[in-house]
């Protein structure tokens, strides 16, 4: 595992997950699930200006299990890494962003949905190759707006209440992997 920062809950880590070659299975498999305009909490599915993309939730079915594991294996690996107790992996979020898509500044806890409140750890693999699209990047305020590289097949995982974004696509289709761990009690 490639830790980017100190053992410090207020940071971010970064690991490799897959190869280019799973990645491309990941995205033949859950390219064949439907998928529908992202909605932001509350709001109705493309009528937000806070995000524009496609998403796709990922059964819990057994066909799927392969994937949820190796997300799961890194949810432990970041939970001991960040000190955090978590209790379970919530549904993953196949997420695709075509041109001009993105999802601006957010958190993934805080909302009023006990779901997402109990949100402790935020993940997202990139699944597209990084010359297949440009803009695009994960940005994470830790201390700064960092970007996360756009490497296939990492898995960058940082506590879900950072504040984080998905640049705008310019060009080329981005898909990505997103899964949050959860405690009972959340954050506070």
């Amino acid at each position: 595992m490639r830790v980017t920062v100190n053992n410090h809950p207020i940071q971010w880590l970064q690991r490799s997950i897959w190869t280019p070659d799973k990645c491309e299975e990941v995205i033949r498999t859950l390219d064949a699930l439907k998928s529908d305009k992202a909605a932001v909490m509350g709001g109705k599915p493309g009528r937000s200006k806070a995000r524009n993309c496609n998403i796709t939730w990922v059964p819990k079915e057994h066909q799927y299990g392969w994937i949820y594991e190796d997300i799961e294996k890194v949810f432990n690996e970041a939970a001991d890494f960040f000190m955090f107790d978590i209790q379970e992996m919530q549904q993953l979020q196949y997420t695709t962003y075509y041109p001009w898509n993105y999802y601006r500044k957010h958190t993934d806890n805080g909302h009023n949905d006990v779901g997402v409140q109990t949100r402790k750890l935020s993940m997202s693999v990139n699944l597209s190759p990084p010359l297949s699209y440009s803009g695009g990047r994960l940005r994470i305020w830790a201390k700064t707006g960092r970007k996360a590289p756009k490497t296939q097949g990492t898995a960058t995982v940082f506590p879900s209440f950072l504040w984080h974004q998905a640049d705008t696509v310019w060009r080329g289709t981005r898909k990505a992997l997103i899964a949050w761990a959860v405690d009972e009690e959340g954050f506070t």
